[in-house]
């Protein structure tokens, strides 16, 4: 879900130490990979051409965690709640790890009972949650 990679190209900028994006659309990952080129980070970051949650089990298979994850699931689809439930079950997420959350603003956004809603931002169609999982 991470498109040309802005959200976590930035994350870099700021100082993270690594960057796991996900894409499985060509397009979008052409120009994931020319903006990795672009901003000379490519040692810092690591592209999985795949469905995210398909990666949710590669990336447990690595042994990595996560303690800041974005996730820009098409709006139109309806990702965002398989996604909360894959994550939630699985081993990837370090303890008070964060989801920064972007779907439609129209769409209700029902969590499981293991999620909690940190914040809330919205702006016209774009709705943006901040996520802690609990039972992690």
């Amino acid at each position: 879900f991470c498109a040309g990679g802005t959200l976590g190209l930035e994350a870099i900028s700021r100082g993270a130490s690594s960057c796991y994006l996900v894409e499985n659309g060509g397009k979008a990952l052409s120009v994931l990979k020319r903006n990795i080129d672009k901003l000379d980070v490519s040692e810092r970051c690591y592209t999985i051409s795949m469905n995210a949650l398909s990666s949710i089990s590669v990336l447990e298979d690595k042994g990595v965690r996560f303690d800041l994850l974005f996730a820009d699931p098409p709006y139109k689809k309806p990702l965002a709640l398989p996604l909360l439930t894959k994550l939630s079950k699985s081993s990837i997420l370090n303890e008070d790890a964060i989801l920064i959350l972007e779907v439609s603003s129209r769409d209700e956004l029902v969590l499981p009972d293991s999620i909690s809603i940190l914040k809330t931002w919205k702006s016209g169609d774009t709705a943006l949650y901040f996520i802690s999982f609990d039972n992690h």
